[in-house]
């Protein structure tokens, strides 16, 4: 009476442990077939969904000036690159083990989709953020440039004002040296013109010498 009932039994353990006997690809169908290795799986998608969903909130807090750590974004974005990184390690297993059966599964078939545009997406985004990140610094070099070439044309022109002042200044210098040297020479004039007063001692003096 008893027998069936432990024929099903052993039936349903030996459906969750993987025989001596089986190769490598139907070992490792049966562990990602497995309840828990499941669980896990789903696990990951709502986890990732949920760091998606996290990321383009705190891009929409971003653009409305929300000060936003940068660390918990480089969280988000590693941890949907290992989640990621999983179901392609899951998606590659699964068409080892099954092989043309794997795309005639409905459920895995558009796991496959999934993945498969998500690493395209993922791949795209990065390639923008480098394109935007190299236009950016090319941006910067070309105002860099034109600073540098603004300071250029302002050290020119300091340097020829800085002349002009120099020259001007010492013309102004040989002017009044100019007019000093003239004020000199007729005031020597002046003097040799002027009519010698006598006095009776002088007559007195040069009486005695003649």
């Amino acid at each position: 009476m008893h027998e069936p009932t432990k024929a099903a039994a052993a039936g349903d353990d030996s459906a969750h442990y993987v025989a001596v006997g089986r190769s490598n690809s139907q070992a490792i169908g049966a562990f990602i077939e497995w309840r828990e290795t499941q669980i896990v799986m789903i696990s990951l998608v709502v986890l990732d969904v949920a760091a998606a969903a996290t990321g383009l909130v705190l891009d929409l807090l971003t653009q409305t000036g929300v000060i936003v750590p940068p660390l918990l974004g480089q969280l988000l974005q590693s941890f949907g690159g290992f989640t990621l990184f999983v179901f392609l390690i899951e998606l590659t297993a699964l068409v080892w083990v099954f092989q043309l059966a794997f795309f005639t599964h409905v459920g895995y078939s558009i796991d496959f989709l999934v993945a498969v545009e998500a690493a395209a997406l993922k791949v795209q985004v990065l390639n923008d953020a480098l394109e935007k990140e190299y236009q950016a610094k090319a941006t910067l070099n070309l105002a860099l440039q034109r600073y540098k070439d603004e300071v250029d044309t302002l050290k020119e022109a300091l340097t020829i004002a800085a002349m002009s002042i120099t020259r001007h200044g010492v013309e102004e210098v040989e002017h009044d040296n100019d007019e000093v040297a003239d004020d000199s020479e007729d005031n020597g004039d002046v003097s040799l013109r002027q009519p010698r007063i006598v006095s009776p001692d002088d007559v007195f003096q040069d009486a005695l010498m003649s």
